[in-house]
């Protein structure tokens, strides 16, 4: 009976065990519900490990088949039993033979992750389970979960060999941590200490470079369509790292690696085509004409690849060439200076009017102030026979004899 019990069990087991990866892995999805069932589920699916559920029926046959034995054998011989017992528990160790440990995984998802648990192997299209963060967000509760990643025996040829067990499911992490970076090719001005700047040329083949500030972020409900369009990081766990391709949890690319290479590349051909179709003087009067195409175009881009860009603008003034950076500020100074001028004698007719009334003032106050008398120095007061003779010799004698002075 003990014989047919353990080919049993490994008839069992073997059934069991095929059907394991698809019947472990769709309960292993309910755990990302916001249900209590969900963590009962992951206790049931352990049993469908190949050896959980196969174990314990063929323990609960042994013991109907050994307990009246031995108790009717103790009865008989207290020692033989004994000893029985005794290396009983000395071959219980044997069952290891067969498998390797089935070791318990759990996972913490973090409140800024999107979390998606995928069956391995069946149908797992319909089957996959999202942790709904956002159901936490509308409730003004923090969203955080521990699952636990269900495994299943991975049957292996050979004599003596055991068979290994590998993840039912696998956890697929994006890690929702929003993006900002200021490009420049200055270590102390930008973010990175390396050359990020951007290097154009306008219509006329004039060197332009400038800097670039932007940010970025995943949405919630873009965290699948971002993770289909930029896929896994290499990135794995330790214990995955002798056998990545049986991986328990993978995690999407980071959005700074996306951000620091596919979007640089592509914001630096946008400014290389909008610099490239105006002159220079264009480019440095229309550079918020520029910054504006640049800025719809890589927003429409990549929000149909998941990722939504906030702002992007000019973090830097446009550079130039020294000798062409002389010349603009030259140009720039000398017409100031030219419309300063202009603005004075355009200013000019309204000054002079102004002094002209100031001027007219002036005199009319000291009008108002006159009492008829003339008080000059004493060095231009002539005497009246100095004037008479005067007037004699020019042949007038315009002047009347008069005792009083008069002023020449």
């Amino acid at each position: 009976m003990t014989v047919l019990a353990v080919i049993a069990y490994h008839f069992a087991s073997y059934f069991i065990g095929a059907a394991s990866p698809v019947i472990a892995g769709n309960l292993s999805v309910s755990q990302l519900t916001d249900t209590n069932a969900g963590f009962a589920n992951t206790i049931l699916a352990r049993q469908f490990d190949g050896n959980g559920l196969p174990v314990i029926i063929l323990i609960a046959v042994l013991a109907c088949i050994w307990i009246p034995f031995l108790i009717s054998m103790f009865k008989e011989s207290p020692k033989v039993v004994t000893m029985l017992c005794i290396l009983g528990c000395f071959t219980l160790n044997a069952n290891a033979f067969y498998n390797e440990r089935n070791d318990v995984e759990q996972i913490t998802i973090k409140s800024n992750q999107t979390a998606f648990m995928i069956p391995m192997q069946g149908a797992n299209l319909k089957n996959q389970g999202t942790f709904d963060s956002a159901a936490f967000l509308d409730a003004n509760k923090v969203p955080a979960k521990r699952v636990e990643i269900p495994h299943c025996l991975l049957p292996k040829t050979g004599i003596l060999v055991r068979d290994v067990y590998i993840p039912a499911s696998q956890l697929v992490v994006v890690t929702r941590e929003p993006f900002a970076r200021c490009w420049t090719k200055e270590a102390d001005r930008g973010t990175s200490k390396e050359n990020q700047g951007f290097f154009v040329e306008s219509k006329e083949g004039i060197d332009i470079d400038c800097g670039i500030s932007i940010a970025a972020c995943i949405q919630l409900k873009d965290s699948a369509t971002y993770l289909y369009n930029f896929g896994i990081s290499d990135k794995v766990m330790a214990q995955d790292q002798q056998f990545p391709d049986f991986a328990s949890v993978v995690y999407a690319k980071d959005l700074s690696t996306i951000m620091d290479t596919v979007v640089h590349q592509d914001v630096q051909r946008l400014l290389s085509r909008e610099f490239g179709k105006r002159a220079m003087t264009d480019a440095i009067n229309q550079k918020f004409e520029i910054m504006q195409a640049v800025s719809d175009e890589l927003g429409k881009t990549y929000a149909e690849l998941g990722i939504t860009i906030r702002y992007i603008g000019f973090a830097t003034p446009l550079n130039f060439d020294s000798k062409i950076q002389d010349a603009i500020d030259g140009a720039f100074i000398a017409k100031k200076n030219a419309d300063s001028a202009a603005d004075r004698m355009t200013a000019m007719p309204v000054l002079m009017a102004l002094a002209d009334i100031e001027i007219k003032k002036g005199i009319a106050n000291a009008i108002g102030r006159w009492d008829g008398h003339i008080s000059l120095p004493s060095f231009l007061m002539m005497s009246d026979s100095l004037v008479n003779g005067l007037g004699n010799w020019l042949g007038t004698g315009i002047m009347p004899k008069t005792d009083t002075k008069v002023a020449k």
